[in-house]
């Protein structure tokens, strides 16, 4: 929800003219990425906190991990995603065109994540490219603090795998915004 947003924050700018005006002003592009990025992290954990609280109320799910761990964990994922919420929103200039994008790399992301499947029972290959997605170190860590009650310690390889990618995506996407945009 948090890359699509951006995705579609940016474009949505771009079509009315409004990031035009942004980019004029005494303000770094950087601190444009950033401040739009900020908004849809607080969505996205908004978004997250209802949903928790839903399905705690409603459904019964207990978490058996601590809730910081979780929301920390929640963050990193957002910020591997960013990168490429930004990346797409650069490359297309209409936001139908950003959305689509954004649905056709997401809908995959969730199935090979191993949000709904076992990573094991899927063939060679998909699990290959799961470990190259970042939905699923977010979906392990969150299974490992949620169910089993995990710390810090044994969720720290996803985490630092949330890191990796979003210091990757963010180190490819923000200098192509600046000669795109």
């Amino acid at each position: 929800a948090v890359m699509m947003g951006l995705a579609g924050s940016i474009t949505r700018e771009k079509e009315q003219g409004t990031l035009d005006g942004l980019l004029v002003s005494p303000v770094s592009r950087v601190s444009i990425i950033m401040g739009k990025t900020e908004s849809q992290t607080v969505r996205g954990l908004a978004q997250g906190a209802i949903i928790l609280l839903l399905s705690m109320t409603i459904f019964g799910v207990k978490v058996y991990g601590s809730f910081v761990l979780m929301i920390l964990i929640l963050i990193l994922g957002v910020f591997s995603f960013v990168g490429i919420g930004i990346l797409v929103s650069a490359a297309v200039e209409e936001q139908e065109t950003a959305m689509t994008i954004m649905m056709t790399i997401t809908f995959p992301m969730m199935f090979l994540s191993g949000a709904f499947f076992p990573l094991q029972q899927m063939p060679g290959a998909m699990q290959a490219i799961s470990k190259a997605i970042p939905l699923t170190y977010e979906v392990e860590a969150l299974r490992q603090v949620m169910v089993l009650g995990a710390g810090i310690g044994e969720v720290i390889k996803p985490m630092l795998a949330l890191i990796a990618f979003g210091v990757v995506t963010l180190a490819i996407s923000i200098p192509a915004f600046k000669r795109v945009v």
